[in-house]
């Protein structure tokens, strides 16, 4: 109600032609102003009204009146209709056996870099054949050692619970990053997990609100690690992308990646 609403996907019909035309002129007159929040404004124009009379159809629907009570406004289900939270974090629709119609990459941490990398753990991305086999230099992938037992739920789990879980993960990430490097290897980042959730305010662990259920795994790379600032280093520094050093966790799992590459992998136990 209060909050800002996220309008990258709408569905509209006819008779709403009215308020959508006094928010492009809102936009026009507040040029620097987020038209997200102006959408919001306009539609609460009157008040917002849950039990309208003499429609209690609406209550059924889980809709609600807005710009003085000529509009129904509903809420596109968030478990088809994902943000970055509910399909990358809360993993809604995985959880219930739904196919989504769309995913918005907001939720994350690293820009677009960090919105490309996401759709490439969900496997939403689709790069061209040498992404999957680069032709001069072949990958490296491990298998992560992950203190589960140091797992609680929300309320209970803390920065510090959590920094004692990811911190080993980045200790051996560094090493494989390292072994990466010295083998002219491409590392694929293993599916990391992750005590508390990410977010820009105070919360207990998770998100008021959300179902996320902890601990996060697969935690999105971008919770733990910062992918812009990697991007922006290796291009001043080197003059390479991410995509020289590293693959997401899933990229074995795509079905774009050729059986002639699973089938020449080789396991080696660690020294």
């Amino acid at each position: 109600h209060h909050s800002a609403w996220n309008i990258g996907y709408l569905y509209l019909h006819h008779t709403a032609y009215q308020a959508m035309l006094h928010w492009k002129r809102t936009c026009e007159a507040n040029p620097k102003m987020w038209d997200q929040s102006l959408f919001r404004d306009v539609l609460r124009i009157g008040g917002i009204a849950f039990d309208a009379p003499g429609r209690p159809e609406l209550r059924a629907k889980r809709l609600f009146l807005g710009y003085n009570r000529s509009v129904a406004i509903g809420i596109l289900p968030v478990a088809t209709f994902c943000s970055g939270h509910t399909y990358f974090v809360q993993r809604m629709p995985q959880r219930r056996g739904l196919v989504p119609y769309s995913v918005h990459t907001t939720f994350q941490y690293s820009g677009a870099v960090g919105k490309t990398h996401r759709l490439r753990e969900g496997m939403m991305w689709l790069d061209p054949p040498e992404y999957y086999a680069p032709k001069a230099r072949g990958f490296l992938q491990y298998e992560p050692t992950i203190p589960l037992h140091l797992a609680r739920e929300a309320g209970v789990m803390d920065v510090e619970s959590h920094f004692a879980m990811v911190n080993p993960q980045m200790v051996q990430l560094r090493a494989a990053f390292l072994l990466a490097q010295a083998l002219d290897r491409i590392l694929i980042l293993p599916r990391m997990v992750c005590g508390i959730d990410r977010f820009w305010a105070p919360h207990n662990g998770t998100i008021t609100g959300s179902q996320t259920p902890l601990p996060i795994d697969p935690c999105p790379a971008d919770h733990v690690l910062d992918l812009e600032g990697m991007e922006r280093h290796l291009r001043t520094k080197e003059g390479l992308n991410i995509t020289d050093v590293l693959r997401e966790y899933s990229l074995l799992d795509n079905p774009a990646m050729p059986a002639s590459v699973r089938a020449s992998a080789r396991t080696l136990p660690p020294p």
